[in-house]
């Protein structure tokens, strides 16, 4: 990466250091959007929101789901439908970036080794930062068989 390119990287990567530390360490809450706990979605809405970018975002799923009903109607979806819901959810936020491009600060999508899917925001160099059930909002390195399968730009 030259010029503007590893400007924004540098610039983001910098925002990114200075605003996770508010969110790391938090306990996870299923329909927490903090300051306290922080659900999975609530966590990805309240990181950019922090970053400035809640004008930007539209979290409405086909169905009548939307960010604020999504963790009553979560544990009763099929693993399917949650992929489709969390990709509706993407379609409408920033702009698609190929995986492999992510910077951090980027909304992803990871895929687990037992298929499962959740969303998190890419911290660089393979990590990414997601609030978990049974450990909160942490970081997570990217390896074996986990994939990020799809990246936002907000």
């Amino acid at each position: 990466m030259v010029g503007k390119d590893a400007e924004t990287m540098k610039q983001q990567r910098e925002t990114f250091a200075d605003s996770i530390k508010k969110f790391l360490g938090k306990p996870f809450s299923p329909s927490g959007f903090g300051p306290q706990d922080y659900g999975c979605l609530g966590f990805v809405y309240a990181f950019l929101c922090d970053q400035g970018k809640e004008n930007r975002l539209t979290l409405e799923i086909p169905g009548g789901i939307d960010i604020w009903n999504y963790s009553q109607w979560y544990p009763t979806a099929t693993r399917e439908e949650i992929l489709d819901a969390l990709n509706a959810a993407f379609d409408v936020n920033g702009v698609e970036i190929p995986a492999g491009r992510q910077i951090a600060g980027d909304m992803v999508i990871v895929r687990t080794p037992q298929g499962d899917h959740y969303p998190a925001i890419y911290g660089g160099n393979g990590v990414v930062v997601a609030s978990y059930w049974d450990a909160g909002v942490r970081t997570m390195k990217v390896t074996g068989d986990m994939k990020i399968i799809r990246v936002r730009r907000v």
